[in-house]
């Protein structure tokens, strides 16, 4: 019984088509356009975060003028224009 280190050793070189090298090439090439730059992820997280930190902000201001509201209708501001002060 051969092992199969022995049985390789029988294996013929096979010389590879001319154009090989140029098709793996211009498959590295496409592959290379396929992918997504960094500079637009980047962008793109960056943005994300711009979004989200406005929207943190907008919730916030809109928190502090219910509390506001909230307050003033418990507490009513008095006006004396009728007294001319």
């Amino acid at each position: 019984m051969k092992t199969s280190i022995e049985t390789l050793k029988h294996i013929k070189k096979v010389d590879p088509p001319q154009d090989l090298f140029n098709k793996i090439a211009k498959r590295i090439d496409e592959q290379r356009k396929k992918t997504i730059k960094p500079l637009w992820v980047g962008i793109a997280a960056s943005l994300l975060l711009g979004l989200f930190l406005l929207d943190i902000a907008i919730i916030s201001k809109q928190k502090q003028h219910t509390a506001q509201n909230a307050i003033e209708q418990i507490i009513p501001q008095t006006n004396n224009t009728l007294y001319h002060e």
